[in-house]
């Protein structure tokens, strides 16, 4: 029970880690370009 519980909360915690992880990408790529404008 404690083993699925551990494994189910490293889940999430991954999840979690890539949507901010992609957002974060996300973010920088449209600074990026923002300040390529003229």
């Amino acid at each position: 029970m404690v083993q699925t519980t551990r494994n189910h909360l490293r889940t999430e915690v991954r999840i979690f880690l890539i949507i901010s992880a992609s957002a974060f990408a996300l973010g920088l790529a449209i600074g990026f370009a923002a300040m390529g404008l003229p």
